[in-house]
């Protein structure tokens, strides 16, 4: 009798022993499943909360420690892209982009984010080629189209895409301002063309020298000079922001201030990557607002400026 209840015991603990070890396999699992799920998430959100206070590098850190636990979460791919584009490492957020639109190519803030990258690259071919695709999708990209097709003198394009705009969202003053802007530069390209200028330079390095010129002018005051030279700089380099902040100068020195407001807000449209010219066209245009006694469009760029 002894003998069968010790069997019994034993063929009990058996049975009762392989089924308590998965059980604690289970837990463990479910434990370790827990503790790595808190990781990510403490440094995703330590991500996002350097990436708010334009810490990047340190943002950078987390996301990757982040790819580390979970390699194909996409939005971690995402976040690294958009701090790696701040940290102006284009290539880096290329890299990180490329794949995810490659899997998910409807995804707009991807392809946006992809195209904010190409503008910043000065990589126009393909910023054109990828705004074209947004455009189709979301027709507010065809903004990006017309500032893109103006920098590759492609025109008549932009004025269709103006005219495009206008129909969709109504007329705007930036929109206005674009067209009389186009319409110049293709009315002076047709003078041209009758009256050829044997003067006329067209050598890629004229752009430095007129530049150097200007800002001389600017330093002594000289605004009626000024305003020539920046208006027929124009005509050759319609897409130089540092062209439009010289002829915003020229013109609210001469106090034309609603002229000096028009070319320096397009200017802006057309800057990538330079915060001091950015601040110098912001400075430009509270004066130009004060001038005209438009105190909310003045403290709006004042604002932009202590921002």
């Amino acid at each position: 009798m002894k003998q069968c209840l010790k069997i019994l015991l034993i063929f009990t603990g058996l049975i009762i022993c392989p089924q308590a070890s998965i059980a604690q396999e289970e837990v463990n699992a479910d434990t370790t499943n827990e503790i790595v799920q808190d990781a990510f998430q403490e440094h995703f959100y330590e991500a996002l909360k350097q990436r708010g206070i334009e810490n990047y590098d340190r943002a950078v850190q987390h996301l990757l420690k982040c790819k580390e636990i979970s390699p194909e979460i996409r939005v971690v791919d995402f976040e690294l892209a958009k701090n790696y584009t701040d940290l102006k490492e284009y290539q880096k957020a290329v890299s990180y982009l490329q794949p995810i639109v490659k899997k998910d190519p409807g995804n707009v803030w991807y392809l946006e984010a992809l195209l904010n990258v190409y503008e910043r690259q000065h990589d126009t071919d393909r910023a054109i080629e990828l705004a074209e695709k947004l455009s189709d999708k979301r027709p507010y990209f065809k903004q990006n189209l017309v500032l893109l097709y103006a920098r590759v003198g492609r025109y008549e394009e932009a004025l269709k895409l103006i005219e495009e705009l206008e129909l969709l969202y109504g007329e705007s003053y930036l929109l206005d301002s674009l067209r009389g802007h186009l319409n110049a530069v293709l009315k002076s390209q047709e003078l041209a063309e009758v009256e050829p200028d044997d003067e006329m330079v067209s050598a890629p390095d004229d752009i430095d020298q007129a530049l150097l010129e200007m800002r001389g002018l600017i330093k002594v005051n000289a605004y009626p000079e000024l305003l020539s030279m920046s208006t027929q700089t124009l005509e050759n380099y319609p897409s130089h922001p540092e062209v439009y902040y010289c002829k915003g100068v020229a013109l609210n020195g001469l106090k034309k201030y609603k002229d000096a407001a028009e070319f320096l807000e397009m200017g802006l449209n057309y800057i990538i990557d330079d915060r001091k010219l950015q601040d110098n066209i912001y400075r430009q245009l509270v004066l130009a607002y004060k001038g005209m006694g438009n105190t909310k469009k003045e403290s709006e760029y004042q604002n932009k400026l202590k921002g």
